[in-house]
């Protein structure tokens, strides 16, 4: 059996981060609100079951999986080796848990969402090959056995099997509940260095982190969400610039502002990107503006809308594919 399937991969921002206190198991407890975008890498995955081109010398099927990735629009390579990539590890995990482990699996990444930024892009391309894979073999992708091998993989990998708007909680990898998905223009703007996860943690505990704590029981709609993130302040103690890059993107013409007055301004989980709302009238132009400004600062930057699907297999679809995005100008 030979498929080629392409998957929409999205990327995704932090609403609400709610980091709290390390649970026996050496993770932190959290509770995560995440919100798809309509930024987004394009992952084919080709599955060939046929056993003729891959048969070793005592006869027995061989399994091999491939994983190639194209780079755009100021991305930079990853460095790793392909059996290094979430994307291979997922497929690798996949196949095992279900006992599908023969033939060739290639995957090719078209990638758009830059590394190291808190956007979840890695994470997103490994629930992509997930849906895909479960796609060609006709695999539930939201059977118990495809989340417990999402949630092995990393915390966001199981948020991008829901998308849209999801509260998470756990260590961040437990469904909770689901928000109507917000609506708008959102500028992305990341500096030019990453944020270890492990550095940014160890901040937190060693300024004894903070507390939210607020319900959002009587919220439905994620627009109405305030923005909450208690890990940003660890973060831009490991990385000053990333403080820089907020009160620079704070003080943009055309930013949106709570009832409180203050700008929808967060950096997106650990960082090193940091995302804010545009206010809705002449969104289109007041993102462009922003973005370009931003470019000469030297910063990545980019537009896109919130998105309400998360990771999708495109019937017919190419890399070309402008799913759910009327508003995309990146």
């Amino acid at each position: 059996m030979k498929k080629t399937l392409t998957v929409f991969s999205p990327a995704k921002v932090n609403l609400q981060l709610e980091i709290g206190s390390k649970r026996e198991d050496g993770f932190h407890q959290a509770r995560s609100i995440m919100q798809a975008l309509t930024l987004h890498d394009t992952v084919t995955v080709s599955l060939d079951d046929g056993v003729d081109a891959y048969l070793n010398p005592d006869g027995f099927d061989d399994f091999a999986i491939d994983v190639t990735c194209t780079t755009f629009e100021g991305v930079p390579e990853l460095a790793v080796e392909p059996e290094g990539n979430i994307a291979y590890k997922a497929a690798a995990s996949l196949a095992e848990k279900l006992g599908r482990e023969k033939g060739h699996i290639a995957i090719h990444i078209e990638k758009h969402i830059p590394f190291e930024a808190g956007l979840g892009g890695g994470s997103s391309n490994a629930a992509a090959v997930i849906v895909g894979l479960c796609s060609a073999w006709g695999v539930d992708d939201k059977s118990a056995e495809v989340l417990d091998v999402a949630r092995s993989l990393g915390a966001d990998v199981a948020f991008f099997l829901h998308g849209g708007c999801v509260q998470l909680g756990g260590r961040g990898d437990v469904y909770e509940r689901s928000f109507e998905p917000a609506r708008g223009t959102v500028v992305l703007v990341k500096v030019d260095e990453g944020v270890s996860t492990a550095a940014a943690y160890k901040a937190f505990d060693d300024m004894g982190g903070s507390a939210f704590g607020a319900s959002n029981d009587a919220t439905e709609n994620a627009s109405d969400l305030p923005l909450f993130n208690n890990l940003a302040a660890a973060s831009e103690c490991v990385l000053p610039k990333l403080a820089e890059a907020r009160e620079w993107l704070s003080s943009r013409q055309g930013i949106a502002h709570d009832a409180s007055g203050a700008a929808k301004v967060l950096l997106c989980g650990s960082g090193s990107a940091t995302f804010a709302v545009v206010e809705e009238s002449d969104s289109i132009r007041k993102a462009a503006d922003i973005v370009a400004a931003a470019k000469l600062k030297g910063y990545w930057a980019r537009s896109c809308s919130f998105a309400s699907i998360g990771v999708k297999v495109l019937d017919g679809a190419g890399s070309g594919s402008n799913l759910g995005a009327p508003r995309k100008i990146w």
